[in-house]
């Protein structure tokens, strides 16, 4: 928390020097046209009055709301933590639960490596946003963890603003705290055939047409859906297509089995409303790293095995 308002704090010095240059510039640029002297880079544009010190990302736009007095500095902060905690806390639970269906899957995880290999032809290419567009299969992939493992599982309550009555009958009054649980939502089978499997395919074009709207409830949906889901999305693409493009990915024990019984869900006292539902028990994955031509380091080669595996505790 300490170096994130400390990254707040430079952010907001260099954007209010950048102010003062550009006000500074513009004062010269005035005297010296009413003198009809043109100044060198005058022409140049930057607008918006941070030049160089605008990012034009989530700090900026926090930082504009609260030099427009919308919000005060400790909200700064206060947003700021929000989206960093909640958006990887969730998405590292959700990728624990990805690498076991993609590893217990190995077909899957192949056609996932060979994907990751073409949409980065450098073993140590970083993810780019060009990368994500590249990468169809994982990202229908990332979509189906979410639908059968929605960290969110219970959904948060929302309260009525007007009365209404429910397919079934059901009147609910005004007021009413309303609860929809994607986890059911998402294991509805009205909606998801078979929906115990994990199939990436229920994310085709051709499988989502005609699927009602809200069938996804991962996120939410509305006017009040999840804001970070566009963060989540890209961090999750962009470890999962470094992961496997630099690494095979293998169960310990192999295929088969179930490292997350009862729902996944670790257990929480009768009167606490659980948010977040993450992997009850650890599954370790064996990392085998990926060299040069896509050539494998194990035991049977000249340099020592631990440069070559590594363990990796989904938990």
């Amino acid at each position: 928390m300490a170096t994130m308002n400390d990254n707040v704090g430079r952010r907001r010095e260099a954007r209010a020097a950048a102010a003062a240059a550009a006000a500074g510039a513009a004062t010269a640029a005035a005297a010296a046209g009413a003198e009809g002297i043109r100044i060198k880079g005058d022409d140049q544009g930057g607008g918006g009055g941070g030049g160089a010190a605008r990012a034009g990302d989530l700090l900026d736009l926090l930082l504009d709301a609260e030099a427009e007095g919308a919000i005060s500095a400790s909200q700064v902060s206060a947003q700021l933590f929000t989206f960093i905690v909640a958006g990887h806390d969730t998405t590292a639970h959700t990728l624990s639960f990805l690498l076991y269906e993609v590893c217990a899957a190995p077909h899957l995880r192949d056609t996932l490596a060979a994907e990751a290999a073409a949409a980065l032809p450098g073993r140590l290419d970083f993810p780019t946003r060009a990368t994500l567009r590249s990468v169809p299969l994982l990202d229908r992939t990332f979509k189906e963890a979410l639908r059968k493992h929605p960290v969110a599982a219970t959904g948060t309550f929302r309260a009525l603003s007007t009365a209404m009555r429910l397919p079934s009958g059901e009147h609910l009054p005004a007021g009413a705290r309303v609860l929809v649980p994607p986890f059911a939502v998402q294991r509805n089978p009205r909606h998801w055939p078979n929906p115990e499997s994990f199939d990436p395919g229920r994310f085709t074009p051709e499988a989502s047409e005609g699927r009602h709207k809200h069938a996804f409830q991962t996120f939410s949906s509305g006017p009040r859906d999840c804001v970070g889901k566009g963060l989540a999305r890209a961090e999750g693409l962009s470890v999962l297509a470094a992961l496997f493009r630099r690494f095979e990915l293998r169960l310990v024990d192999g295929p088969g089995g179930e490292p997350y019984p009862d729902g996944a869900a670790i257990p929480e006292p009768a009167d606490h409303h659980m948010i977040t539902r993450k992997p009850a028990h650890g599954q370790e994955i064996i990392l085998v790293r990926i060299f040069a031509q896509c050539s494998l380091l194990t035991e049977t080669n000249t340099a020592p095995a631990h440069m070559g595996q590594k363990l990796l505790t989904l938990s």
